[in-house]
């Protein structure tokens, strides 16, 4: 089900995929038969086996941490990197009503080791204040 529609935004500079491969577990690639949820084949541990050959679908999607500017989270900056939170973030439009933007926050992992305190949690506080509006989807156990 499809309740919203991505925006898609290049990356910012500065911002590289590195050896996070969160998007290719999380996200569905329909050029490559893969299903949302599960490993895609061409994930390594050094990032995308076929990066530079990748398929449209790859290429033309950015997370949030990628679209945003180096410094744009302030002290959330570093950790945001969907391999490092437990979560990965896409910004989308609400198709019924035009020009509402919303995060979406996915969040696959309860509790990222080598991660102080609770990121998602402190996240969450920080885009409250901000009174930005966010979707949280727990990926999980099956969820999704």
């Amino acid at each position: 089900m499809t309740l919203h529609k991505r925006v898609e935004l290049g990356a910012a500079a500065g911002r590289e995929c590195g050896s996070c491969t969160v998007c290719c577990t999380m996200m569905a690639v329909p050029d490559l038969d893969k299903k949302e949820n599960i490993v895609c084949k061409h994930a390594t541990c050094d990032g995308c086996g076929i990066y530079k050959k990748r398929p449209d679908n790859c290429r033309d999607f950015n997370c949030h941490w990628r679209q945003s500017p180096p410094g744009v989270f302030g002290l959330f900056d570093r950790a945001l990197r969907p391999d490092r939170c437990g979560f990965l973030m896409t910004v989308s439009r609400d198709v019924e009503s035009v020009g509402s933007a919303c995060i979406n926050i996915y969040a696959y992992d309860k509790q990222v080791p080598d991660q102080p305190g609770n990121t998602l949690e402190q996240w969450l506080a920080h885009i409250n204040a901000m009174r930005v509006d966010y979707r949280l989807v727990w990926a999980w156990e099956g969820e999704a």
